[in-house]
């Protein structure tokens, strides 16, 4: 694990993130931007948009810049890839995963509409909350079933995190 001199409480996604390669030694892992993450580039982008490109002096043009998730994160010294840009996907073994776009206002409609024009299993985050439904389709070799699933997220739902919308979550 990397070392790290600050209290872990200050670090906590790092902490999670190091947590996770430490159970996993060598599985490849995948940190999927999110709208979240997306907010601090705009942010800079809209407000301190010299602050984009800034990198250690003792590195070279491929350096990560400070100011990025992958260096804020240590993704590197964990070994994990982060996929960009937000709603890119990728998939591992006929699952499409993906951070995700779509939010319905009730459980289960998120899955479920997802799941009305899928034709793989998907697994994605963006709505904070636990969801899972499956349907059978038609594919040229006969039926499949598919599932839909979002895990939740890590973030808090305690009305401390704001939405996009104005709202809290």
């Amino acid at each position: 694990r990397p070392a790290c001199t600050r209290d872990l409480g200050e670090v906590e996604l790092f902490f999670f993130l190091s947590e996770l390669r430490r159970a996993a030694p060598t599985a490849r892992i995948r940190y999927a931007e999110g709208n979240h993450e997306a907010r601090i580039h705009k942010a800079l982008t809209e407000r301190l948009d010299e602050a984009l490109n800034l990198r250690p002096a003792d590195s070279d043009d491929d350096a990560k810049t400070l100011l990025s998730i992958p260096h804020l994160l240590s993704l590197d010294a964990l070994d994990i890839e982060y996929v960009q840009p937000y709603g890119k996907s990728f998939f591992h073994e006929g699952v499409r995963f993906s951070h995700g776009t779509l939010v319905r206002r009730r459980g289960g409609q998120t899955v479920q509409a997802y799941l009305s024009h899928a034709t793989a299993s998907g697994v994605f985050g963006h709505i904070h909350r636990l969801e899972m439904a499956q349907r059978r389709i038609d594919t040229p070799t006969g039926q499949k079933v598919i599932t839909a699933m979002s895990p939740g997220c890590l973030c808090r739902t305690d009305g401390v995190v704001p939405a996009a919308t104005g709202g809290v979550l």
